[in-house]
């Protein structure tokens, strides 16, 4: 809008400056002559613009259900990347965790007859213990 103001009153001043040489005394013709020119300007206005506005609402449309199907796929691409990460990383660590466990197998098994006679020391100490103070305060007593 500025644009046409700026145009209008431009083309005023040129026909107002070369009317005013050649006819003076006549006002209105000139006014006359601004007008219609100006309405001629403003009349190109709204078909480029309309036409303007059309072509980039059309892009801005375009461009718009382009970055939405851009970040549907890339969507789509991220969640297939990451699910299978999730997939191999969650087997990786449950194989981990079976060969832990299978380490811990092998291991106890290896250390099964030490602990098992380790045990048996244990609990025959105990008993000789035990049943060595038995006798003695056995003997204990009855020397009294």
């Amino acid at each position: 809008m500025l644009l046409i103001k700026k145009i209008a009153i431009t083309t005023t001043l040129i026909v107002g400056l070369s009317a005013g040489v050649v006819l003076a005394d006549d006002p209105s013709f000139v006014n006359a002559l601004v007008q219609s020119l100006t309405a001629k300007i403003t009349a190109l206005v709204t078909p480029n613009v309309q036409s303007a506005t059309g072509s980039l609402n059309d892009t801005s449309n375009q461009s718009e259900q382009d970055i939405q199907n851009y970040n549907n796929q890339y969507m789509q691409d991220v969640t297939s990347i990451l699910s299978q990460f999730t997939s191999n990383y969650a087997t990786q660590k449950q194989n981990d965790l079976k060969g832990q466990v299978q380490t811990y197998k092998a291991q106890m098994d290896a250390q099964k007859q030490q602990l098992i006679q380790n045990a048996e020391n244990s609990i025959q100490q105990q008993i000789d213990t035990q049943y060595n103070n038995n006798k003695n305060k056995i003997l204990n007593d009855l020397s009294k």
